[in-house]
C-alpha cells in the first residue's frame, strides 16, 4: 500500500496554503508532518484523506487517484483520526468505536463477533476498556482523544492518518500513543501520516519527516537528516539547541536562550 502526493496545490479562496507538495509514503512508514501553525499540516492531512479536493495536482493511492474510490471503499484503506471529535450524547465508547466497523458491513449487515473483536482489541490497545459503557458526551478532552484513535483503529485501516494524536495527553499517555502508532505501524504493515506539534516525539518516533512553511516542503527526510538547527529555525524562526542524551541516545530540542537573548541585545 503506498500514497503518492504529487505536486499537490490546495487554497481556501484566494490564500494558498499548500503550494506544489510531493512526497511518498509506503506501509510499515510512519511519516510525520511538522511545521509552525499555519503551514497547511492539517489541510494537507486532510487533502490525503480524501476531505479535501486539491486544486492542482493529485494523489494516488497504490496508484489509483484518491478521488476516483467510492467513499465506503476508500474508509476501509484509510482511516483518519482528527484533532477534535464531536460525539454525539447518548451512545457509549463501545457503541462508538464500534461505528469504525460501518465500512466493512454490508447494506442491512449486521455487526459480526469478528467485528465486536476488532472493537474490544482496539479498545484494549489505547487502554480504554474501563470507559466501555461510558456516555461519550461525558468524558474529558483526552479521553475523547482516546476514543477518537480507538474508532480509527477499529476501521483496522491500510493507512493511519492521525492529526495530533497526543493534543490534550498528559505526557505519560504521549508516549503510550506514539508507542502504539509505532506498533500497529510495524506490526500491522500499515502506512502511519501524523501531524505532530511535538520536536522531541517526532525525532524519536518518525521514520521520515516533513518540515511545512507557508504550504511549501522546506525539508524532508530521516529524523537526523530533518531536525537540527538549520532547519529548525528556517522553519520557526527560533534558535534551539539540538542534541542527543548520552544514556538514550535520544535526541533533544530546547530553545538556544542564551542566543535569542544576545539577539535581542543586539538590536
Amino acid at each position: 500500500m503506498e500514497i503518492k502526493v504529487e505536486k499537490v496545490s490546495f487554497q481556501y479562496e484566494d490564500v494558498k496554503i499548500l503550494d506544489s507538495i510531493t512526497f511518498n509514503a509506503g506501509q510499515g512508514q510512519i511519516i510525520g508532518i511538522i511545521g509552525p501553525n499555519g503551514s497547511g499540516k492539517t489541510t494537507l492531512l486532510r487533502c490525503i484523506a480524501g476531505i479535501l479536493k486539491v486544486d492542482q495536482g493529485s494523489i494516488h493511492i497504490n496508484d489509483k487517484e484518491i478521488n476516483q474510490y467510492k467513499r465506503k471503499e476508500l474508509a476501509r484503506i484509510l482511516s483518519v483520526v482528527p484533532q477534535i471529535s464531536s460525539f454525539t450524547a447518548g451512545f457509549t465508547v463501545f457503541e462508538t468505536v464500534l461505528m469504525g466497523r460501518y465500512p466493512h458491513l454490508g447494506v442491512y449487515q449486521r455487526e459480526s463477533e469478528k467485528d465486536y473483536q476488532i472493537v474490544n482489541s482496539a479498545l484494549e490497545r489505547v487502554g480504554i476498556t474501563h470507559l466501555v459503557n461510558r456516555d461519550v458526551s461525558e468524558l474529558s478532552g483526552g479521553e475523547k482523544q482516546l476514543v477518537t484513535i480507538a474508532l480509527g483503529l477499529a476501521q483496522d485501516p491500510k493507512i493511519l492518518c492521525l492529526d495530533e494524536p497526543t493534543l490534550h495527553l498528559d505526557i505519560n499517555m504521549q508516549y503510550k500513543i506514539m508507542e502504539l502508532c509505532k506498533e500497529v505501524c510495524h506490526t500491522k504493515q500499515i502506512g502511519v501520516i501524523l501531524v505532530l506539534h511535538d520536536l522531541a516525539l517526532a525525532a524519536q518516533y518518525c521514520d521520515s519527516l516533513i518540515i511545512l512553511k507557508d504550504g511549501q516542503i522546506r525539508v524532508i527526510g530521516s529524523p537526523d537528516d530533518v531536525i537540527n538547527v538549520e532547519s529548525i529555525l528556517d522553519a520557526y524562526g527560533v534558535k534551539v539547541i539540538v542534541g542527543r542524551d548520552a544514556s538514550t541516545g535520544l535526541k533533544y530540542i530546547i530553545p538556544d536562550l542564551q542566543s535569542e537573548a544576545e539577539s535581542r541585545s543586539v538590536n
